[in-house]
Parts: structure tokens; sequence; C-alpha cells
């Protein structure tokens, strides 16, 4: 356990290595001047180059590279080329947000993905069954910038019942109700797609389990059909949902990014968003990395738990 731990840590400080690489290789052959970016259109072209040499921004890309590589190891993230002050601090104010957002979002997503998966899996080939395939399908199918905006049209500038943008109504007094009330519309759009993931899974597990030898046991001791799904058909895809949920969890996380465009959450998406307009190099770095490696983390947390629940794996 210890040396497949180590081996996955190693693992994921090659992936944070190579997303580094490639996020920086493509923002720089992006169009684009990030000095240029950060001054009135009317400014010379001498200020221009006094603020790319004062940026690093005159260097060879594999030496400007080098440079923010060896920052980021003693715990410097760069200031933001657009605010002036320390990316990892931006990054560090508006990430509460996005864990906020996320994480309703997650709640949401497995509730109704679990709900879903086993009521379609223990009903095959029903009305039933049929549904939540077809709701899994449309699900899974749609972008969530869309489905943003269309329940931003209906129950906002339609009905009216929510609000738009935003967090908190400036109006209001900030508390968990005018959270809360701000979180709806923004929940449903990023828990659209990882719902609709879950639930498929799920059916699918619950469905292969329902056909095995010891649920025709269970069920011919005379035990309840909730016990037998609750108790024996839950628990051994436990360790698949868990892993599934991990993912999803992840995907939440970039996901929520794009749902906060288009709702104004303050957030990282939001942030990233304002920093890829700017060429704030040093924020979109620090937004790609901590994304990254949460993502990572969660895969190897999910591994892990799931070598803990399921004792036919065996990690070497």
């Amino acid at each position: 356990m210890v040396r497949y731990v180590i081996r996955r840590l190693i693992a994921t400080v090659g992936v944070l290595w190579g997303v580094s690489i490639l996020i920086f290789a493509i923002l720089q052959f992006t169009p684009g001047d990030a000095a240029r970016a950060q001054l009135p259109s009317s400014a010379p072209e001498e200020e221009v180059q006094r603020l790319r040499e004062s940026l690093g921004l005159d260097e060879p890309i594999p030496v400007q590279y080098s440079i923010w590589l060896q920052n980021v190891l003693q715990g410097d993230f760069g200031r933001s080329y657009q605010h002036r002050i320390s990316a990892f601090g931006i990054v560090k104010d508006r990430f509460p947000n996005t864990m906020i957002l996320a994480t309703s979002a997650l709640v949401v997503s497995v509730v109704v993905g679990l709900v879903i998966g086993v009521v379609a899996g223990t009903r095959p080939n029903t009305l039933t069954d049929r549904a939540a395939i077809l709701t899994g399908i449309v699900g899974a199918s749609l972008p969530s910038f869309w489905v943003g905006i269309m329940l931003l049209i209906i129950f906002s500038l339609k009905l009216g019942w929510f609000p738009a943008v935003g967090m908190y109504d400036v109006r209001g007094d900030g508390g968990l109700v005018d959270l809360a009330h701000h979180l709806v519309l923004p929940t449903i759009t990023a828990a659209a797609v990882p719902a609709a993931v879950i639930a498929r899974q799920v059916r699918s597990s619950v469905l292969e389990i329902m056909n095995l030898d010891y649920i025709r046991t269970a069920r011919s001791k005379g035990l309840r059909e909730t016990t037998v799904v609750v108790r024996h058909a839950l628990r051994n895809a436990l360790p698949t949902f868990i892993t599934i949920v991990a993912l999803q969890a992840g995907y939440l996380l970039g996901g929520s990014l794009i749902t906060e465009v288009v709702f104004s959450w303050p957030g990282m998406g939001q942030q990233l968003y304002t920093s890829v307009g700017a060429r704030d190099i040093p924020v979109i770095m620090t937004i790609t990395l901590l994304v990254a490696l949460i993502f990572t983390s969660l895969n190897l947390l999910a591994d892990l738990l799931q070598a803990v629940l399921d004792p036919r794996v065996r990690l070497t």
C-alpha cells in the first residue's frame, strides 16, 4: 500500500508538471501580447517594451518557464500582471466561492444520480427504466453553458423566481438564505451532467449485481426487496460508485468554472475568464495547477477507498 501511494504521488507530480508545461506553451503561442493587454490601446510601443522587460516577457520561452517553475517550487506563484498583487492571493480569495458551488452541485448530483440509478437498475425494461435512460442521455449531452442560459432565461428573466447573477444581493444582508437563493440555478446547471453520468453508472452496476446468485439467495430467504437492494446490492456497488463520484467531483470543479461565467459567480472560473482576457499568465497558471492538483488527488483518494472497501482489489 505504501509503495503504491508513493508511486501515485510521483505520478501526480509528473501530471502537474506536464499540465504546467502544456498550459504555459498554449499561453505563449496564443495570439496577443500580455504586456499590451495591461496598457491602454494608445500606449506607445516604448512603454509596452519597458513593461515586457519588467515582467520578464522579453526572455526566451524556456527561460520564462524555468524562472516561473523555480519560483513555484519556492512557493512563489508570481504577481498578477493585471492587479499587481500575489497571484496565489487572488486565487485563494476566490477558491472558497468555487468550493461552495462545486460542493453544492456534488451533493445534488450524487443524490439525484443515486436515486435514479437505483430505481432504474432495480426495474429493468420498464417505463421507469427507459425514462431514466433517456434522462441520462439528455442530461449528459447538454452543454453546461446552454443549460445555465436556459435556466437563467426561464426562471430568472421570465418568471423572476431566482436572481440572475452574483452570489449575494447587493441590497441584502448577505446571509445564508440569500446565498442559497443565488445558489439554486448555478447548482442545477453544474450538477446536470454529473448527475446523469452517476445515474447511468449506478444503473449499470446495480443491474449487473441484481442478477447475481447471492441476490437470488437473499431473496429466497424472504428478505424484503428494500433490504436486498440496500444491504446487498448497493453495498457491493459502493466501490464503483465511489470511483465515479470522485471523477465527477473533479469534473465539477472544472465544470463550475464555466457555470461561474454564466451566472457571474465570484469564484475561480470568473477570475480565470477575466485573466484569460487580460493574458494574466501567473493567475491562469495558478488556477489550472490548483484544479489539476485537486483532480489528481481525488482520483488517488478514490483508488485508496476502493481498495479498502473491496478486498478483491490488490495494490502491488
